[in-house]
């Protein structure tokens, strides 16, 4: 029976076989007590005062020993310590009985014979290890009895539980250091140390260490593979477990964006190899670096042409937005930082830009051994139908219908500007598609209200009155351009600003020229059919 004040009773027990129950609540002394078919003429001693307990051990050492992880005065572990390294008493076999689910229970009594913890089944645990136990222990000789004092244990559960603070000690310096092992950092333990933690800070610091060189490494592989691939895709093939899992694709809007070098043959003709390798690198590295600044991705470099885009791997609300003005920035940098280093014959450097946004095929598209992460679709081919167009309209930008669309609030409020091209049949398409020209400023409202008419005379088939406003077009432009050079504006101000669109030299415009030819064309020879685009042939 439990007895929390039991050293009269021990005199009264008779030295014979049984269990020693060293707990702070009587919940196993109880549950064993109840159990008289297991526990039969087997004599059940129980205290909730380690060192009594191990005094009536010394003097009766039982079967079995149960010890509760929580005692009155000294922890369980000092007493599982010192039962342990006692000769006489070592080879008993002890059960622990933890008091709460603890991941380090089985660290700080691993000398333990059995652990079990105050669960839902701990009675059944507790009588099943018992009983396991007794009739193992029934067959082994009786343990022969010592003469302690309770000074000498008392003395030795003090320095136990020096030692075991000072064991905790070294233990919490172990694990604060693996906090630190990314940094490079490892503990190190003194001379003054216990064996057993030098060798643990040894095994320690030989792991943190080869873990520190790993993540090096891959931080090495990470930086070179986000040269291939965008970090965001680079991440998610880490998540992924199996090749099938790689190969993986999904629909998704996204923009797409084509740009391409103008008359890079005649570059590539009268340059050097490592020139012309050095003047790409230096052009597509401003490039993507814009391209990035705005949350895009380079998809790939084909040739003196590259394919962009913006909404994969990541995508915002506003990704047309985001892609035009990454396309403006490049043409203007491209037209500030001319090459001084390689011949470019006659014209300046330039590019053509094609945009266009719809749905396409998002993946990593290839063989199992050899993939990239891109995009396929007919939103991909008319963008890049679209930049093929860009020379033959002397255009800069050109973006597809679906842009315009996409671009409607910022049209409204003025934050975008473009000016409508042309309606074509694209090769490879079953429908037309109006083209835009995308402009860095707002173009005069007379001109634009001109053109809309000659884009709406041709349209309607009526070819001498879309030639009419053609002429009107050409007078008005001029009679601005006298209008600005009457403020007296200087040649460079007026230069720019018909670079900037606010007023354009349509004297020169080709788009007059293209509708000019195109009338006097279709009133030789009218279209059958005509539905109001235009089939271009080329790409």
């Amino acid at each position: 029976m439990w007895r929390s004040e039991w050293t009269s009773n021990l005199q009264a027990l008779k030295p014979v076989s049984g269990i020693v129950i060293l707990e702070y609540a009587p919940l196993a002394a109880t549950i064993l007590h109840s159990s008289k078919q297991l526990i039969g003429n087997c004599t059940l001693v129980c205290s909730n005062d380690a060192i009594e307990g191990l005094s009536f051990i010394h003097k009766k050492p039982p079967q079995l020993i149960i010890l509760d992880s929580v005692l009155k005065l000294n922890g369980g572990r000092a007493v599982l310590i010192y039962l342990k390294r006692d000769p006489l008493l070592k080879n008993i076999p002890i059960i622990v009985i933890a008091t709460i689910e603890n991941p380090m229970t089985k660290s700080f009594f691993s000398d333990a014979d059995l652990i079990i913890e105050k669960g839902p089944n701990f009675s059944k645990e507790l009588i099943d290890g018992v009983e396991r136990y007794l009739s193992i222990l029934n067959e082994q000789p009786v343990i022969q009895k010592s003469t302690v004092t309770r000074k000498s244990i008392d003395d030795a559960l003090g320095l136990q539980s020096k030692e075991l603070g000072r064991l905790d000690q070294s233990r919490r310096k172990l694990i604060d250091s693996f906090g630190h092992c990314d940094k490079g950092q490892f503990y190190l333990a003194s001379a003054e140390e216990s064996p057993e933690i030098q060798n643990a800070a040894h095994i320690l610091h030989s792991l943190t260490k080869q873990v520190h060189q790993q993540r090096e490494r891959a931080e090495k592989l990470r930086h070179i593979a986000i040269r291939f691939l965008p970090n965001a895709v680079i991440k998610d093939l880490l998540r992924k477990r199996s090749d099938q899992s790689l190969m993986i694709g999904e629909t998704r809007e996204i923009v797409v964006l084509f740009f391409h070098i103008r008359n890079f043959s005649r570059i590539e003709k009268y340059n050097k190899p490592e020139a012309v390798v050095a003047f790409l690198t230096k052009y597509f590295t401003a490039l993507s670096n814009i391209i990035h600044r705005h949350g895009g991705e380079i998809n790939k470099f084909i040739g003196d042409a590259v394919f962009a885009m913006v909404g994969a791997p990541e995508s915002w609300s506003d990704n047309a937005k985001r892609a035009c003005i990454a396309a403006q920035e490049i043409v203007n940098w491209v037209g500030a930082h001319q090459p001084l280093d390689i011949n470019l014959g006659d014209e300046p450097l330039s590019i053509g830009v094609g945009i266009n946004i719809g749905k396409a095929i998002i993946g990593n598209i290839g063989s199992r051994d050899n993939f990239d992460y891109t995009a396929i679709g007919d939103t991909v081919n008319l963008a890049a139908r679209i930049e093929s167009l860009c020379k033959y309209y002397d255009c800069e930008i050109l973006l597809s219908e679906a842009c315009f669309l996409a671009l409607r609030e910022e049209l409204k409020i003025g934050q975008m500007h473009l000016r409508e091209i042309d309606k074509v049949m694209v090769t490879g398409k079953d429908k037309p598609t109006i083209l835009y020209a995308l402009l860095s400023q707002k173009p005069d409202e007379s001109l634009s209200l001109l053109w809309q008419k000659v884009l709406l005379q041709f349209r309607l088939g009526n070819w001498l009155h879309a030639m009419d406003f053609l002429d009107q077009t050409v007078k008005c432009s001029k009679e601005c351009r006298q209008s600005i050079a009457g403020k007296s504006l200087s040649y460079i101000e007026l230069k720019k600003k018909l670079i900037d669109k606010q007023v354009e030299d349509v004297s020169s415009d080709k788009l007059i020229e293209i509708y000019r030819q195109r009338c006097l064309e279709f009133l030789n020879s009218p279209p059958k059919d005509w539905q109001g685009a235009v089939t271009l042939s080329f790409k």
